[in-house]
Formats: C-alpha cells, sequence, structure tokens
C-alpha cells in the first residue's frame, strides 16, 4: 500500500490518495495524523516523511529523544565517534542517520519517562531517522515506554507524528 499525497489544503489539513481513494487528514493537537472520523494515517516510513504538511516535519529520533527527556527520561548522552564505544550505563545505543545519510549517533536513557495521555502514549510513530547499521530499517519511537524500535521502512505501516519546523 503506497500512499501519495495530493493537495495540502491548509498548514494541517490534507488530500492522500491511496488504494482506497482521496481521504482528507488534518493534525490533531500533538501533530498526529488523522482522518475525518479520528482514525490514525499509518505509512510507511517513506510515506510518512512525506505526509507531513509544510510547516512540519517528522521528527528525527533525537527530536523524539528531546521530547522524551522533557518528559522526565534522562535523556540523551553525545556519542564520541572514536569507534565502537561502550554507552553509559543505562542508556542504549542509537545508531541513526539522517535520510541524506549524515550520521546522528547519541546515547538514549528513557528512566524516568512519564508516558504521555492520549495516542502519544499508546503507539510507536516512525521518526525520520534510518538505523544506520541496517539496510531498509528505519527507527520508530514508542511513547508508551520511550523506547526506540528499529523496523523495515517499506512494509511496516505506522502512525505518523509530525513536529512544527524551526524557523
Amino acid at each position: 500500500m503506497s500512499l501519495r499525497i495530493v493537495y495540502f489544503l491548509s498548514v494541517a489539513t490534507m488530500v492522500v490518495f491511496g488504494a482506497s481513494g482521496a481521504k482528507a487528514y488534518t493534525l490533531d493537537n500533538n501533530g498526529i495524523v488523522l482522518d475525518n472520523e479520528g482514525h490514525l494515517l499509518l505509512a510507511s516510513q517513506r510515506d510518512a516523511i512525506r505526509a507531513c504538511p509544510v510547516g512540519t516535519h517528522l521528527p528525527s529520533a533525537r527530536e523524539f529523544a528531546n521530547d522524551a527527556h522533557a518528559r522526565g527520561a534522562r535523556g540523551t548522552a553525545e556519542m564520541p565517534h572514536t569507534g565502537f564505544d561502550q554507552a553509559p550505563a543505562g542508556y542504549d545505543t542509537i545508531w541513526s542517520s539522517t535520510l541524506q545519510g549524515q550520521r546522528d549517533d547519541f546515547y538514549f536513557n528513557s528512566k524516568g519517562y512519564h508516558r504521555p495521555q492520549g495516542d502519544l502514549g499508546k503507539y510507536c510513530f516512525w521518526t525520520s531517522s534510518l538505523a544506520h547499521f541496517e539496510i531498509f530499517r528505519g527507527y520508530c519511537f514508542n511513547g508508551k515506554n520511550a523506547y526506540f524500535v528499529t523496523l523495515h521502512t517499506g512494509v511496516n505501516f505506522l502512525p505518523v507524528r509530525c513536529i512544527p519546523t524551526a524557523l
């Protein structure tokens, strides 16, 4: 199932064309893409990146980690880039890269994370980050427990969350 953005009606409203025809989607207050009936848009990572309207973007793994830090998680620690270094105690290694191939590796510790209410705390949302050492795999961020998971970018269909792009 491949989605294609057809038309942006406003900054937060778009029409998506899929196998079942055209459907309107909007962003809720948390930036989650929903249809008129409140159903989540489920997309591959590639389509999730294209689904965010002008002025918004699909967050990177680091942006999700920073959001989790704002929700109580210990947060990130920088990786020294001197090879395969040992992660600090309690931290997971996130080997990520941008779509342009730029490395963005870091350590992440979810301890202390406070799960948000609603959809943000229920689902694993695509990030725009690719798993650096795995072919055709990207990261999703699980809002329930603040874990990063790598999944196949073209086979798995997950909810989409868009955040404002900084000027």
